[in-house]
């Protein structure tokens, strides 16, 4: 029986590998990650998973409003890369065929099963778990996440020195982007290529900067961003300035945008003209001029 959904993973849409993809096709990022969920969704539906077999270049084509050419050129740029013939690579590996046999209650049972003794130690109130309470107050991942942080501050408590491993660190300061956030990133891209850092990576917390800047209403919008981009980039400034992480720091960045969207930066200062001084002044001529 075919498969009437598929698994994503978060990193997909900013994978380093659609940058190598993008510069054999010359293609943007945005149409190869589109061409790519297609080949997802026909590999999905095919008698054998993850195997392009009704795979029509003129039908994607039509799809997304594109030449039949380019969907080509990003078929052919993909070999090697996310395909091997007529087969996509890693398919067993994230659409695993036992899937097919989960049905929702099941992977609820699995996904409490992994919750532990933590489940089981009653709720908030220290109340033992009882089939009625249970019904009361379900496991959901949010109550998974209150119930880590319980732990950690206890971790805390009992140890003033507790460190947390930079592992969580990293996770916690780099979270994956949402799906609904990850449509800035081709904003993102365009902004890092004005100061040449296309392999800047579109993190959670420089996507977020940028969404926040791109709301505030006397920068008005993602237009006067790039503008003030574009006369950092060209100003005198030193060149730890010219980064995108300066314009778009997670604090100062209304400061620093405002200040390069007056151009006030963008040239060289011009000098001041002053009047001739004659030969034959005299420090007494400015005492007398000012009596006068």
């Amino acid at each position: 029986m075919k498969m009437d959904w598929l698994r994503l993973w978060h990193e997909m849409p900013i994978d380093p590998k659609w940058r190598v993809v993008s510069r054999r096709s010359g293609r943007p990022t945005s149409e190869i990650i589109a061409v790519y969920t297609m080949m997802l969704v026909n590999a999905s539906q095919s008698c054998e998973r993850g195997s392009l077999e009704h795979w029509d270049d003129e039908v994607v084509a039509a799809a997304f409003d594109m030449e039949i050419e380019q969907v080509h050129a990003i078929r052919e740029a993909m070999q090697g890369v996310v395909l091997e013939g007529n087969h996509l690579t890693g398919w067993e590996r994230r659409q695993p065929e036992r899937e097919r046999e989960d049905n929702s209650s099941e992977r609820v049972r699995r996904w409490r099963e992994r919750q532990g003794s933590d489940v089981t130690q009653g709720n908030a109130e220290n109340e033992p778990v009882t089939p009625s309470n249970e019904m009361k107050r379900p496991v959901t991942p949010s109550n998974a996440m209150k119930r880590t942080d319980k732990i950690r501050e206890e971790k805390k408590r009992k140890d003033p020195e507790h460190i947390i491993p930079a592992q969580e660190q990293a996770q916690e300061q780099d979270r994956p982007i949402a799906l609904i956030d990850q449509q800035y990133i081709p904003l993102f891209r365009q902004i890092a290529g004005v100061f040449h850092e296309e392999d800047l990576p579109p993190t959670f917390k420089r996507i977020s900067t940028l969404k926040k800047a791109m709301k505030v209403n006397h920068i008005g919008g993602f237009d006067r961003i790039l503008e003030a981009a574009s006369n950092l980039a060209s100003s005198l400034s030193p060149p730890g300035m010219k980064r995108y992480d300066w314009l778009l720091h997670g604090f100062d960045f209304e400061e620093h945008i405002t200040e390069f969207l007056t151009r006030k930066n963008n040239g060289k200062p011009k000098p001041r003209k002053y009047a001739a001084v004659p030969d034959d002044w005299r420090p007494e001529d400015a005492v007398a001029t000012t009596a006068k």
